[in-house]
């Protein structure tokens, strides 16, 4: 039998062989394939989840300049975040990457982010900028650590996923998540819109 849940913010499942992931978040306007490398045992049909991870990290960088240049009334044209990190180790990625002992030696150490700004920003805005990215949430979060609460729920054969109740969401689906055929069937370079 399903069970009822409180509703989860992002849900991420596998969809078929190889490393494909799809998530979904609980407004049901946006879902995303993620993917690995051939190298990996992906099949390359969307980004790595560290790729993500980054890009997240820069949009809410970006999201922070503009805001603040509205704010402040700071004649920003364009802003563009070029990001890389670097990894504790550099990892030789092959086909038995997952099984590999060195892989848990795995994880981003620097974060680098470079941005651009077109317009007419003095030096004093241009510091301001950079002193208020002190207060981007997912700064905040690298910065302070957040608690990982991880816990493993064993579903039997015989038994359904979670079901939820999307009402009390914009989500207006039975299934938060498409079926592989529905999703292959709209997607585009690896990201795909939900149309509502």
């Amino acid at each position: 039998m399903s069970r009822k849940k409180s509703v989860p913010q992002v849900i991420v499942r596998s969809i078929g062989e190889g490393t494909q992931l799809q998530m979904v978040t609980t407004t049901g306007k946006h879902s995303y394939i993620m993917d690995e490398p051939e190298i990996r045992g992906g099949n390359d049909l969307g980004a790595a989840p560290f790729e993500l991870f980054i890009a997240g990290y820069g949009g809410w960088s970006l999201l922070t300049l503009l805001g603040v240049a509205k704010a402040n009334s700071i004649a920003l044209q364009e802003v563009e975040i070029h990001l890389s990190f670097k990894r504790s180790i550099q990892p030789k990625f092959h086909k038995d990457y997952h099984g590999d002992p060195e892989r848990r030696k795995n994880w981003i150490v620097q974060i680098v982010s470079d941005i651009y700004l077109k317009g007419e920003v003095t030096e004093e805005e241009k510091v301001k900028l950079l002193d208020e990215l002190q207060n981007c949430p997912l700064h905040n979060t690298l910065v302070h650590s957040p608690d990982l609460v991880e816990k493993i729920h064993i579903i039997e054969p015989s038994q359904e996923l979670p079901e939820y109740d999307w009402t009390k969401t914009s989500f207006k689906r039975s299934c938060p998540v498409h079926s592989v055929l529905d999703m292959f069937e709209d997607i585009g370079e690896g990201l795909f819109q939900v149309s509502q």
